[in-house]
């Protein structure tokens, strides 16, 4: 066989390895991006006016829910955020190791403990009123290419309470 044609053949399977994986990481990553964080709902303990009194600190449990809107599964996803109150950061919180088939949906409950040490009168009032709203401004983050890279995308979800 000549040269030239192993030569040919090397390069041919060398493209092809690389157009494969460039397919597979858009698909992944758009899977990814296309991720949607909501709070579905947040409940704070039946004594959460002491603990705010006690120890500056508020432990809000939140329930989250992932949903993979793309045709692709979505292996060992995981979040990180902060969590403000009006425009006051409070806390950060996070998860990982969470798998969302195509088209489906992921729940996920966590205790989230906020510290209220900067937070102005005012809102310290909204808070113990049940009047406030939490923001959860963030990162989702995923697996693509297999397992060999991570892509991550931003977000940005809250929950009001009445």
């Amino acid at each position: 066989m000549p040269r030239w044609l192993v030569a040919a053949v090397i390069v041919a399977g060398v493209v092809a390895a690389g157009a494969g994986g460039g397919f597979v990481y858009y698909r992944d990553m758009s899977a990814i991006r296309d991720v949607e964080v909501i709070v579905t709902g947040a409940r704070l303990s039946d004594d959460y006016l002491a603990e705010i009194f006690r120890n500056a600190s508020l432990t809000v449990t939140i329930h989250m829910q992932l949903y993979n809107p793309s045709g692709r599964d979505i292996s060992d996803m995981g979040t990180d955020f902060d969590v403000d109150i009006g425009s006051t950061h409070v806390g950060t919180a996070g998860f990982s190791g969470v798998d969302v088939e195509a088209r489906g949906r992921a729940n996920r409950t966590m205790n989230v403990t906020l510290s209220l040490v900067d937070v102005t009168a005012g809102l310290l009032d909204a808070v113990k009123e049940k009047q406030f709203s939490i923001t959860l401004d963030g990162r989702v983050r995923g697996d693509v290419l297999y397992g060999l890279m991570t892509f991550r995308q931003s977000f940005t979800a809250s929950y009001a309470f009445p």
